[in-house]
């Protein structure tokens, strides 16, 4: 209940009193305050306008007792039912404030949890951000990888050729030299007939013979050696090439479907749509196959 209307309640209680002892002592009653204070109500009011019977009886004569009691006992009565109305109204008035005091403790609880969920779902967010840049970087890294892999491959099959060709060279070079050594071999046969006449001839021929054995031995070594060096580079070629080609099959079976990995003609086709199609715009699509990254 506001407090002006308690004020008036109060204020009719009063004056009801007032007037029940001017009556009871013979004298004319006060004029009764207005509520709030702002002057005298007029003469035979309460605050609220409501007429109290505040003259005598005609001939001056005194009220009875009967009278006096039963009149101040209905305004007695009046009082304590406008207090009890202002009891209820305040009681009303104060589980009303109850009420919502408790509702706005709630919706303060309520707006917490609401900042501490935003507050989880941004962490997260940058937190899935973080990880989709990480995986990029490795997806970047392993095509990398690959690519070095491929020309590394491409560069041990070239030089596998070379040295396939430098040893087709190098048995051509032997063959030369079987050549030469036969042609010595009939030199040594003349010399043989001629042994008389040409004793130096045939200690030249001797130590050139000699000197084309060491120059043979040598290529020999040369050759094995080389051809060697040529099988282990084939093998290092081979190993490497398996290798590459295995981790790029292990890659591609990472891709949930289909499990390889993708081709240029499948990308050029996606752009190709995506240039020709005016409707499409600000879109995100992926063409990986739904890959998911394993952390290393």
């Amino acid at each position: 209940m506001p407090i002006e209307a308690r004020r008036r309640s109060s204020g009719s209680l009063v004056a009801g009193l007032v007037a029940a002892c001017a009556l009871l002592s013979g004298a004319p009653p006060a004029p009764a305050q207005q509520p709030g204070g702002t002057g005298p109500a007029a003469p035979g009011t309460d605050g609220q306008g409501a007429a109290i019977a505040t003259a005598r009886p005609a001939g001056d004569a005194l009220p009875s007792t009967t009278d006096l009691t039963a009149r101040l006992s209905q305004g007695l009565r009046g009082a304590e039912a406008e207090v009890g109305t202002v009891l209820e109204r305040v009681r009303a008035s104060a589980a009303r404030l109850e009420e919502q005091r408790r509702q706005i403790g709630q919706l303060a609880l309520l707006k917490d949890d609401l900042e501490r969920q935003l507050a989880e779902t941004a962490q997260e967010r940058d937190a899935a951000a973080v990880d989709r840049e990480a995986r990029d970087q490795r997806s970047t890294a392993l095509e990398a990888e690959l690519a070095t892999a491929r020309q590394d491959a491409a560069a041990a099959r070239q030089g596998l050729e070379q040295r396939a060709a430098e040893v087709a060279r190098l048995g051509a070079d032997v063959a030369a030299l079987n050549d030469g050594r036969a042609d010595l071999e009939q030199r040594l046969a003349r010399a043989g007939q001629e042994a008389e006449t040409r004793d130096r001839q045939l200690a030249t021929l001797r130590d050139e013979l000699e000197a084309a054995r060491q120059s043979e031995a040598q290529v020999r070594e040369q050759a094995a050696q080389r051809q060697a060096e040529a099988d282990e580079a084939g093998r290092r070629a081979a190993e490497e090439f398996r290798a590459s080609e295995q981790r790029a099959q292990s890659l591609g079976q990472q891709v949930p479907f289909p499990p390889r990995l993708g081709r240029p003609e499948e990308y050029a086709a996606l752009v190709q749509s995506i240039v020709e199609n005016t409707m499409l715009n600000g879109e995100t699509i992926r063409l990986d196959g739904a890959i998911r990254m394993q952390p290393r």
